[in-house]
C-alpha cells in the first residue's frame, strides 16, 4: 500500500490541485493525507478532480480561519 502525507499550505490554486493529481497518478497512491488545505468546505466534485478512480472514500476536517484543514482520501 502506498500512502503519502503532504502539507500543501493551501489548495486554492489549480496549480496545486494539478500537482497533487499528477503525484497520485504517477506513484499510484492508495491513500493520501493532505494537511493545511485552508478550506472550510469540500465538495465531492473537488475530490473527483484529485482522485483517478471512482471508488474511494474521504474524510475532511475544515479549517478554522486561515489555518488548518485536513483531507484524507
Amino acid at each position: 500500500m502506498r500512502i503519502i502525507s503532504w502539507n500543501v499550505r493551501g489548495m486554492s490554486s489549480d496549480v496545486k490541485v494539478s500537482a497533487i493529481r499528477k503525484l497520485i497518478r504517477s506513484f499510484r497512491i492508495d491513500m493520501i493525507l493532505i494537511q493545511e488545505t485552508k478550506k472550510e468546505v469540500f465538495d465531492i466534485s473537488e475530490i473527483h478532480k484529485l482522485w483517478f478512480d471512482d471508488e474511494f472514500g474521504f474524510k475532511f476536517s475544515a479549517s478554522v480561519g486561515r489555518s488548518g484543514g485536513l483531507l484524507t482520501i
